[in-house]
C-alpha cells in the first residue's frame, strides 16, 4: 500500500482532529473537577471555625437513663 501526498495530508488532518478532540474532552473533565474542588474549598472556608471557638466551656445536658 503506497501513500501519496494527498493521503498523508488526510491522515495528518484525521490524527490532528482526534488528538485535539481527546485533549479537549480531557481538559474539559479536568477543569470540571477543578471547579467542583474550588466549590468544596469555598464551602469549607465559609464554614470554618477556629479551634479556640470549639474549646469554650460547654454544659452538656444528658437526661437520666431509665435504669438510673
Amino acid at each position: 500500500m503506497t501513500f501519496d501526498a494527498g493521503t498523508w495530508w488526510l491522515i495528518t488532518i484525521i490524527v490532528t482532529t482526534v488528538v485535539g478532540l481527546v485533549g479537549f474532552l480531557f481538559g474539559r473533565s479536568v477543569f470540571r473537577q477543578l471547579d467542583e474542588n474550588r466549590a468544596d474549598i469555598k464551602q469549607v472556608r465559609e464554614n470554618y471555625t477556629p479551634r479556640d471557638d470549639h474549646q469554650k466551656d460547654c454544659l452538656l445536658y444528658t437526661s437520666p437513663s431509665p435504669r438510673d
